[in-house]
């Protein structure tokens, strides 16, 4: 809660991965994100929690190095190695998006589409 100073702070980000083995071989993959209780702050691809928990903060998503926001909704091309496993680094933080916050369970969902060409 200390972390949060405004709408628009966010906490430190936390680093994961998504793994993926035995995909298609392909030409070119891609994946898009999406968010499934919905976007609490759009333009910023920040994504609400799941009820009954904290509320006046989401969850926003970025690439490996913390500095760049994975656009939720939009295919992102994911670089090719030969392989057939793949390992997609991410980053994510809470962010504030209401002047009051609440502490609670602050947990959320997200989608993840792979398409193979």
């Amino acid at each position: 809660m200390s972390e949060f100073q405004g709408v628009g702070s966010t906490t430190a980000p936390v680093p994961f991965s998504v793994q993926l083995t035995n995909c298609p071989q392909a030409g070119g993959v891609y994946y898009q994100m999406d968010a499934v209780n919905g976007y609490a702050a759009q333009p910023q691809s920040v994504v609400n929690l799941q009820s009954g928990g904290a509320t006046g903060i989401g969850v926003q998503l970025l690439d490996s190095t913390g500095s760049t926001i994975v656009p939720m909704g939009t295919a992102q091309t994911l670089t090719t190695n030969g392989s057939l496993n793949y390992t997609i680094p991410f980053q994510a933080r809470y962010y504030q998006t209401s002047s009051a916050v609440t502490a609670g369970v602050a947990n959320t969902a997200m989608t993840i589409t792979m398409t193979y060409q």
